[in-house]
């Protein structure tokens, strides 16, 4: 039965996924490496804390490769395969419009 009580106690303990997308690779990749441990960094404090009303985050990360197409496509996989409750990066203006 969708939505029962057992359901959402199942959600209690899964993960909030977060959406990393930057380019970790190519010319811009000292950027995105920076910005990609960033996250790690806080993602990690954050879950020895704790995490997120009892919840541990879990970073999705994608290498867009400073290229807008496959920020797109990177978007759009973490929205519909991945279903990430939020996302950030986009170091590169292009990338973060086309995315």
């Amino acid at each position: 039965m969708p939505g029962s009580l057992l359901d959402r106690q199942r959600g209690q303990f899964e993960p909030i996924k977060i959406g990393v997308a930057g380019p970790f690779t190519g010319g811009s990749s000292s950027m995105g490496v920076s910005m990609r441990d960033g996250v790690r960094l806080a993602i990690d404090e954050i879950n020895k804390a704790g995490g997120v009303l009892g919840r541990p985050l879990q970073a999705i990360e994608r290498d867009d490769e400073a290229k807008n197409e496959r920020g797109v496509q990177i978007a759009q996989e973490l929205i519909n395969k991945e279903k990430v409750s939020a996302a950030v990066g986009y170091i590169n203006t292009g990338v973060a419009l086309a995315a």
